[in-house]
Order: structure tokens, then sequence, then C-alpha cells
């Protein structure tokens, strides 16, 4: 069972047993459309796939108080009604989560048939996100080229380097990976020699896809605008042994650019 599902239906187990989850108390349907077809009798509704309008209808719930013929004013009645309403729908929009699922890239909540669980995503993507990302996959990444660090000064032979850049609103990892890294598989680049090429990522969600596009990187802080990272190890994780800074704006062009490390960077 997909892990999405898998939590909907626990939950859904424990509100049948009467577990008070005032928590998940929801006003707002998790799909973009929603009918509401609820009478004086019951209540019932509809939820719409996000991406194919493909629907899923609740189960009926019945007006409790509506069997009861005691309630003198009508005005009383109707408050009973608004208040089982709301409680009809949380439950039916807490029962949608386990005949929808939403994908971590757009946030749409689409049905069975428009995700695609084995995609390039653990939690699984749309059938459109999916099909975007394996296109972008197949994309080479741009090129981080660093120039001119030999020197005692300057990177040390036979370590790794890795690193990142941002602007707050777009990260940039480089790496030496040739297909899209996980946090836990950077890569960094050997050194050797006085230069060094890195792959340029583009940080997205739980994973990162190719950058081949433009942006400029300011100096953030009045620091830096750029970081490399040297690692005694290949897997480029944990605490680094050295960490490089760029003080000046930098500019990617189609994803790539160059430095030159001995006048441009800093320890």
């Amino acid at each position: 069972m997909h892990p999405q599902k898998q939590l909907a239906y626990m939950i859904l187990q424990d509100v049948n047993q009467g577990f008070p989850y005032y928590f998940l108390y929801m006003k707002t349907s998790i799909t973009k459309h929603t009918e509401d077809h609820s009478g004086w009798r019951s209540f019932k509704f509809e939820f719409f796939c996000d991406s194919c309008n493909k629907k899923w209808i609740s189960p009926v719930f019945p007006f409790e108080a509506g069997k009861v013929s005691h309630i003198e004013y009508e005005e009383t009645r109707s408050m009973i009604w608004a208040w089982e309403h709301q409680r009809a729908f949380e439950q039916a929009n807490l029962e949608a989560h386990y005949h929808f699922n939403r994908c971590p890239e757009c946030y749409k909540w689409v049905c069975d048939n428009c995700f695609d669980a084995e995609g390039e995503s653990h939690y699984g993507l749309c059938r459109k996100c999916s099909e975007k990302k394996k296109n972008l996959i197949k994309l080479a990444p741009g090129k981080l080229i660093i120039t001119n660090f030999i020197g005692e000064s300057g990177l040390t032979q036979n370590k790794y380097i890795a690193g990142h850049a941002s602007d707050g609103a777009t990260t940039l990892l480089f790496a030496a990976n040739t297909s899209a890294p996980t946090e836990t598989t950077v890569k960094g680049a050997k050194v050797i020699g006085n230069s060094v090429v890195l792959n340029v990522f583009k940080v997205k969600g739980y994973g990162a896809e190719p950058f081949t596009g433009n942006i400029t990187m300011p100096v953030s802080n009045g620091k830096m605008s750029l970081a490399l990272y040297e690692f005694a190890s290949e897997i480029s994780i944990g605490i680094p042994e050295d960490v490089y800074t760029y003080t000046a704006a930098i500019t990617f062009k189609n994803g790539n650019a160059t430095i030159n490390f001995a006048s441009e960077m800093e320890i």
C-alpha cells in the first residue's frame, strides 16, 4: 500500500473507533473541485481528481438530529444541521485521502489513474509531473568550471569538492554526479591538476534536477554567493574539511559558469 494511503487508512480506523482527531478537522476540500449534495435528511459529497476530474462519491451520512421530532425551534434544528454537516464533510474529506494521491511536486490531489507511484520521487508523482521530471533527467546539466587553484591556498590534491549557491528562492547544487543526486548521494569531483568541473543541479523538493537556465546568484548577507566544500571521500556528506566562498555575484548562463579560484574565492 502506498504510504499516503496507508496513513489515511490508519487514521480512518482510529476515527471509526472513536479516537478524537480534533486536530484533523479540515474545512477546505483536499481537491479543488468538490460538490455538496447534502439535504435535510443526509449529507453526501463528491470529490473530483485535480487532473482528469474523475469523481469519488462519499458515503451517505444521515442527519441524526433530523430523526428527533421534539426539536421545537427551526433555528435550533438549522444550527444542529450545520454542525452535523461540518462533521460529515470533515469525515468525507478525510476519507478522500484514501482515494486521491497528493503530488509533492505540484501539490495536486489526483486519482490512482493519474498518479505514478513508481516515479522519480520516493513518494510518487502525478503523471504530468513524472513525465516532466523524466524529460528533465534526460537533459545534460550545466557545468561549473573552477580553474587556477594550485598553490598553498588552493584546493587539496586528491580530495573531493562539491558545493551550492542560493538566492533565497533557488538553490543550485554542484556535484560530480551525472544524474540528479539526492541529499545523501552527492558525489564530489576529485581534485587533480589545477581545474575541476562540477555538474549543476537545481534543488527541488527532496531531490534535484539538471539545471540549464539563466540566473545570477547575489552576495548573501555581505558574505558570499557560492560555497565549495572539500571532503576526504567521494560521497560528499557530513562535515567538510574546508569551506571556500565566492565573494562576488556569479551569473550562470544556460546552466554554465566559470570561477577563477585564485582571484575570486577565499577560505
